[in-house]
């Protein structure tokens, strides 16, 4: 068995025609068959697939430090939120950081799902919408400092450290762009690639404390896998918020919103398929509406095929992200 070490030198082979099938092409592996693709030798699955990324904000009320002081992050406050949203240009930077292969979206449910809610808008930036929400914020009272960077009443600069996993170039890229945007909204974002497993999963751990800071993170860009079912419970129900007792729970921005536990429950509990799809587009509104996460991107997802690949009872469906469910009938046809 050949072995390939990377997805682009696989791309290679699959356009030369030494593999027959590569799973998730990267961008520079899509480049590599391109012409292959264009000559009729390679097909393309292209899909939305059923994931999210996000900017994930911490929002639990409180969390006591080691010393025993309480911290609480500015992004509680629902209003420094929406002045995030409000203050950039989201289709733009997705297009940017993932080279056209993410698509914008305003909610944890992505497009591939049948119960995405495509009447959901996204706003257009507007920094002085956005410098609004901060100047009206509830929980601090916040002026503009002297190096443009809003600063509350006890002299705190809005500043936040964001993780994000490094080598995920895609990830970096938007949030670097984003902390360009914000700065002209009097936010400061430090952006910092970190190791997966040495920082970041300690850190979704409470009381989220990254190894060698003093305070939890401010704000997290991820993402999560979802299911072909919606199933939000584990993310986002209250009872789900981390705490001592349960430190590894996966609602770790600690969303607690009555009506968003109501949607969540009644939709594991309604069989009827329209009824469910209104409870989960209802869901997606308020998801917006709250903005526990900056909603990024889904990716639109590529996997290159050689040209005689099809089901041996039929043709395949490469516009769904479920296109090789029945991989048993998988056959290559051989022109003579």
């Amino acid at each position: 068995m050949p072995i390939f070490t990377d997805v682009a030198t696989a791309a290679q082979a699959l356009a030369a025609g030494e593999l027959d099938w590569v799973n998730d092409l990267t961008p520079d592996a899509r480049a590599a068959v391109a012409n292959a693709v264009d000559a009729g030798d390679v097909q393309l699955a292209e899909y939305n697939d059923f994931g999210n990324y996000d900017l994930q904000y911490n929002m639990h009320e409180s969390t006591t430090l080691p010393s025993g002081e309480e911290w609480q992050g500015f992004f509680y406050d629902v209003n420094l939120r929406k002045a995030v949203q409000y203050c950039i240009d989201k289709a733009n930077l997705v297009d940017v950081a993932t080279d056209g292969n993410g698509v914008p979206i305003e909610a944890d449910i992505p497009p591939a799902s049948w119960a995405f809610n495509p009447d959901l808008k996204p706003v257009e930036r507007d920094v002085d919408a956005a410098k609004e929400f901060i100047e009206t914020a509830t929980v601090h009272t916040w002026t503009m400092g002297d190096d443009d960077i809003y600063v509350n009443e006890d002299g705190e600069p809005l500043s936040a450290l964001v993780l994000v996993r490094a080598g995920q170039q895609d990830r970096v890229d938007f949030m670097n762009l984003l902390a360009e945007q914000v700065a002209e909204c009097g936010i400061d974002i430090q952006v910092e690639a970190a190791d997966f497993q040495t920082v970041l999963i300690p850190s979704l751990t409470y009381p989220h404390i990254p190894p060698g800071q003093d305070e939890p993170w401010s704000a997290y860009f991820g993402g999560w896998g979802v299911g072909v079912d919606p199933d939000p419970y584990a993310l986002f129900h209250s009872s789900q918020c981390s705490n001592e007792e349960q430190p590894d729970t996966y609602n770790y921005v600690c969303l607690q919103d009555d009506e968003i536990d109501r949607l969540i429950e009644e939709g594991l509990a309604t069989s009827d398929q329209a009824e469910r799809t209104q409870i989960y587009f209802d869901y997606q509104a308020r998801m917006q509406e709250l903005q526990p996460y900056l909603f990024a991107w889904s990716n639109v997802n590529a996997d290159g095929l050689s040209a005689g690949m099809t089901y041996d009872d039929g043709p395949l469906e490469l516009d769904s992200p479920l296109w090789g469910w029945r991989r048993e009938h998988l056959a290559k046809s051989v022109s003579e």
